[in-house]
Protein backbone atom coordinates (compact mmCIF):
# COMPACT_ATOMS: atom_id res chain seq x y z
CA UNK A 1 0.00 0.00 0.00
CA UNK A 2 3.20 2.30 -0.43
CA UNK A 3 4.49 1.95 -3.68
CA UNK A 4 3.65 4.81 -5.67
CA UNK A 5 5.59 3.50 -8.88
CA UNK A 6 6.73 0.72 -9.82
CA UNK A 7 8.98 -0.26 -13.46
CA UNK A 8 10.03 -3.72 -14.39
CA UNK A 9 13.77 -4.16 -14.79
CA UNK A 10 15.82 -7.06 -16.53
CA UNK A 11 17.77 -7.86 -13.03
CA UNK A 12 17.13 -11.29 -11.26
CA UNK A 13 17.12 -12.24 -7.73
CA UNK A 14 18.71 -15.32 -7.09
CA UNK A 15 18.50 -16.71 -3.50
CA UNK A 16 21.76 -18.65 -1.74
CA UNK A 17 20.86 -22.23 -1.60
CA UNK A 18 22.31 -21.60 1.88
CA UNK A 19 20.27 -19.08 3.01
CA UNK A 20 17.90 -19.58 5.31
CA UNK A 21 15.15 -16.99 7.03
CA UNK A 22 15.60 -18.98 9.96
CA UNK A 23 18.93 -18.69 10.57
CA UNK A 24 18.72 -14.82 9.50
CA UNK A 25 15.81 -14.13 11.89
CA UNK A 26 16.84 -16.54 14.42
CA UNK A 27 17.30 -13.78 17.36
CA UNK A 28 14.41 -11.43 15.76
CA UNK A 29 11.48 -10.91 18.16
CA UNK A 30 9.83 -10.75 14.71
CA UNK A 31 11.81 -9.42 11.61
CA UNK A 32 13.98 -6.85 13.19
CA UNK A 33 17.22 -8.00 13.64
CA UNK A 34 19.98 -6.32 15.30
CA UNK A 35 24.04 -6.59 15.14
CA UNK A 36 24.09 -7.93 18.87
CA UNK A 37 22.06 -10.59 20.78
CA UNK A 38 21.13 -9.17 24.38
CA UNK A 39 19.68 -11.57 27.02
CA UNK A 40 16.68 -9.93 27.25
CA UNK A 41 14.31 -9.92 30.65
CA UNK A 42 11.21 -8.66 31.32
CA UNK A 43 8.94 -8.69 34.22
CA UNK A 44 5.09 -8.59 33.81
CA UNK A 45 2.47 -8.48 36.44
CA UNK A 46 -0.11 -10.83 36.92
CA UNK A 47 -2.43 -8.72 35.12
CA UNK A 48 -0.70 -9.34 32.10
CA UNK A 49 0.68 -13.16 33.14
CA UNK A 50 -2.47 -13.94 30.82
CA UNK A 51 -1.48 -12.37 27.75
CA UNK A 52 2.50 -13.47 27.99
CA UNK A 53 2.12 -16.92 29.40
CA UNK A 54 0.62 -19.21 26.88
CA UNK A 55 2.12 -18.01 23.86
CA UNK A 56 5.56 -19.12 21.79
CA UNK A 57 7.21 -15.51 21.68
CA UNK A 58 10.81 -16.48 20.66
CA UNK A 59 12.10 -19.97 20.18
CA UNK A 60 15.12 -18.92 23.34
CA UNK A 61 12.37 -17.63 25.99
CA UNK A 62 12.33 -18.91 29.32
CA UNK A 63 8.95 -17.97 31.15
CA UNK A 64 9.02 -18.14 35.11
CA UNK A 65 5.70 -17.95 37.01
CA UNK A 66 5.45 -16.50 40.18
CA UNK A 67 3.81 -17.60 43.51
CA UNK A 68 2.40 -13.48 43.01
CA UNK A 69 0.95 -14.69 39.29
CA UNK A 70 3.59 -12.27 37.70
CA UNK A 71 5.98 -13.74 35.85
CA UNK A 72 9.82 -13.02 34.51
CA UNK A 73 10.78 -13.22 30.65
CA UNK A 74 13.50 -14.19 28.95
CA UNK A 75 15.13 -14.54 26.32
CA UNK A 76 18.20 -14.20 24.04
CA UNK A 77 17.54 -10.94 21.20
CA UNK A 78 18.86 -8.63 18.81
CA UNK A 79 16.54 -5.89 17.23
CA UNK A 80 15.97 -4.06 20.48
CA UNK A 81 13.33 -1.75 18.68
CA UNK A 82 10.64 -4.27 18.29
CA UNK A 83 11.29 -5.80 21.72
CA UNK A 84 10.89 -1.81 23.09
CA UNK A 85 7.32 -1.28 20.93
CA UNK A 86 6.31 -5.16 22.14
CA UNK A 87 7.26 -4.34 25.65
CA UNK A 88 5.37 -0.93 25.27
CA UNK A 89 2.21 -2.74 24.14
CA UNK A 90 2.03 -3.96 28.00
CA UNK A 91 2.52 -0.33 29.45
CA UNK A 92 3.03 -0.38 33.11
CA UNK A 93 2.28 -4.01 33.42
CA UNK A 94 5.35 -4.62 31.82
CA UNK A 95 8.98 -3.51 33.29
CA UNK A 96 12.39 -4.46 31.98
CA UNK A 97 15.08 -5.60 33.81
CA UNK A 98 17.40 -5.96 31.51
CA UNK A 99 19.84 -5.12 29.03
CA UNK A 100 20.62 -1.53 31.05
CA UNK A 101 20.38 -0.55 27.14
CA UNK A 102 16.85 -0.97 26.36
CA UNK A 103 15.63 0.02 29.96
CA UNK A 104 17.09 3.26 29.57
CA UNK A 105 15.22 3.56 26.45
CA UNK A 106 12.31 2.88 27.86
CA UNK A 107 12.63 4.99 30.91
CA UNK A 108 13.28 7.98 27.89
CA UNK A 109 9.75 6.95 25.73
CA UNK A 110 8.04 6.87 29.84
CA UNK A 111 9.42 10.28 30.17
CA UNK A 112 8.52 11.37 26.62
CA UNK A 113 4.92 9.94 27.42
CA UNK A 114 4.51 11.51 30.74
CA UNK A 115 5.20 15.06 28.95
CA UNK A 116 3.18 14.72 26.08
CA UNK A 117 0.09 13.88 28.29
CA UNK A 118 0.46 16.71 31.21
CA UNK A 119 0.41 19.40 28.86
CA UNK A 120 -2.41 21.33 29.87
CA UNK A 121 -4.49 23.47 27.25
CA UNK A 122 -4.07 21.15 24.59
CA UNK A 123 -6.58 20.79 22.09
CA UNK A 124 -7.81 17.25 22.29
CA UNK A 125 -10.03 17.33 19.53
CA UNK A 126 -10.71 19.69 16.15
CA UNK A 127 -13.81 21.21 15.88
Amino acid sequence: DRIRNLKSTRRHFRVQLSFSLEEYLGHSLGIERGRKLYEVVVQFDAEATRWVRDRIWHPSQEIVVREDGSLIFKAVLSGLGEVKRWVLRFGAHAEVLSPPELREEMAQEAAALATQYQRQGRVLVEQ
